[in-house]
């Protein structure tokens, strides 16, 4: 492969960091972007879901200043918040699983960035544009791929410009074209274009939906932690909530629910949702907070994994990273923290054999997201409709029964909680609550819970 030309479509996190590695080794860099980058700091068409709660986890965090030196201390500099990482009721991270709030976890030293995605995605792209191999063609959808059949090879993309004309599309050659366009991906339907099977798909309708809004909490508030996270109860209490430090003392407050039930965005009703949450305490903060922002709505009803690493018939020439590979519920906050993986496994992948460039980071990607995707879906497939769920095999659906279990030794036990926080921030993969000490701490909270009243909220649906 010739390392002239590289074209990125999508500038969102995850095409910025895939163009920020393609400058190490390209001698151009064109980042295709379908929204006019003006450099103003207010959100854009193309990310409807930065006016949302973000959070980038642990080892995303990590990937992310290894990718970017100093990036952190650049945002605490312009105002995100550095907080404690430790869980439990009263201090920290107030998790509040299925079966309840996780008890108490120590993480001494261990601190999170919050920061919105505002803020991250404007840093991160000031350090790419800074790139003088890197252009941006912004204003400008891919319209479809350019291909040398003879060759099976992509040599390029077709681009117009993003207005409601458009005007004629114009060739855009490229020697390596990576599709970073996220969950509105049209991948599949350019493949089949170019004559290239599509990719089997995996899909949960989960009928996500939710409302957020920004605060400043008081500087004294009622309750001492610093975040929240709220699970839903599925079948009990579908509504889901969080509330997340950002920059300059605000915090973003989103609330949802699953299965179709979502949440209003006027006053009253958004202060009606948060209430019925299952814990009170997110409601109970919101009330003594200053709002800073109108209420906005959102909703991501499907959670969809495209298996591009089973195809044998795969053009040179061609990568897809991020959403337009699996796009996963949004309340998991995976999103980005996977973007900053996949962008550093593309990195180890430009330094091999760049005959197996293709497949070595389609396998890669696939390893990437199958943990992040397993411990998802486990949630996911609680709101999923019982069609969906009967398709699910033995070994899953026992899998997740494992999981909720988990949750529930969670409530009490401080290595089964810890197991669970390294989880949810990707330190650590779901097969990690099957080490022997942590599995025989969950078997016996559930040997001591089934000898009294049975939790219905640990359980899972049938």
């Amino acid at each position: 492969m010739n390392r002239d030309h590289a074209v990125v479509a999508g500038a969102g996190v995850g095409g910025l960091l895939i163009a920020h590695v393609l400058a190490d080794t390209f001698r151009r860099v064109t980042v295709v972007e379908s929204d006019v980058l003006d450099g103003r700091s207010g959100h854009r068409r193309g990310v409807p879901q930065s006016e949302h709660a973000h959070v980038l986890l642990t080892r995303g965090a990590d990937a992310l200043e290894d990718l970017l030196p100093g990036l952190r201390s650049e945002l605490v500099a312009a105002g995100a918040a550095v907080a404690p990482a430790r869980m439990g009721p009263g201090r920290g991270t107030r998790v509040v699983g299925p079966a309840g709030p996780f008890t108490d976890v120590e993480a001494e030293g261990e601190t999170f960035l919050g920061a919105s995605r505002l803020l991250l995605e404007r840093h991160i792209r000031s350090r790419v544009r800074s790139r003088p191999t890197v252009d941006f063609l912004d204003g400008h959808r891919v319209t479809g791929l350019l291909v040398a059949q003879a060759v099976s090879r992509v040599t390029g993309v077709s681009v117009r410009a993003a207005d409601a004309d458009g005007g004629a599309a114009r060739s855009l050659y490229a020697d390596l074209v990576v599709d970073a366009t996220g969950r509105r991906s049209s991948m599949p339907r350019w493949l089949t274009e170019a004559g290239f099977p599509s990719a089997p798909e995996t899909t949960i309708e989960t009928g996500i939906g939710y409302a957020s809004r920004w605060y400043r909490r008081p500087a004294s508030p009622t309750a001492s932690w610093d975040a929240m996270i709220i699970n839903l109860r599925p079948g009990i209490n579908n509504r889901f909530g969080v509330l997340l430090p950002v920059e300059n003392g605000e915090c973003a407050v989103s609330i949802g629910g699953g299965a179709g039930s979502y949440p209003p965005s006027d006053e009253e009703g958004f202060l009606r949702w948060a209430r019925d949450l299952p814990d009170r305490q997110l409601r109970d903060a919101i009330v003594e907070s200053e709002p800073l922002s109108g209420i906005s709505a959102y909703r991501t009803p499907t959670s969809r994994r495209r298996h591009y690493e089973k195809l044998r018939a795969w053009p040179q020439g061609l990568l897809v990273a991020g959403d337009a590979v699996c796009a996963f519920n949004p309340i998991y906050g995976q999103g980005m923290s996977v973007s900053a993986l996949e962008a550093l496994a593309l990195r180890d992948c430009l330094r091999r054999d760049p005959e197996t460039l293709e497949r070595d980071f389609r396998d890669l990607v696939a390893d990437i997201v199958a943990g992040p995707w397993s411990l998802a879906t486990a949630e996911d497939m609680k709101l999923a409709s019982v069609g969906s769920r009967k398709r699910r095999s033995l070994p899953a659906r026992l899998r997740d029964r494992f999981i909720y279990a988990g949750h529930d030794a969670a409530t009490s036990d401080p290595v089964v909680a810890r197991t669970f926080g390294d989880i949810m921030m990707m330190r650590a993969e779901p097969t990690a609550l099957l080490r022997p000490h942590t599995l025989a701490r969950i078997l016996r909270h559930r040997l001591r819970s089934t000898r009294g009243p049975r939790n219905r909220t640990a359980e899972p649906p049938p």
